[in-house]
């Protein structure tokens, strides 16, 4: 389901099957975050957007389920 986080930020390590998307807000398309070993994913979350006042916006994102 498509969501964002509510806290400050997430850090997720992703492993070799994926599924993470993260949607664009200006043209509205979903990107595939790719797995790297040797990296963590950080998505900001709403309670950064409002302590920054929108200058750091929530990562729009859904986790598909990959076979």
């Amino acid at each position: 389901e498509t969501h964002v986080d509510s806290g400050v930020f997430t850090v997720l390590y992703q492993d070799k099957k994926g599924g993470l998307q993260v949607q664009n807000r200006k043209n509205k398309k979903w990107y595939d975050v790719p797995f790297n070993r040797n990296a963590l994913i950080v998505n900001t979350g709403l309670a950064l957007e409002y302590l920054s006042r929108g200058k750091f916006k929530a990562t729009t994102q859904i986790l598909n389920k990959v076979k």
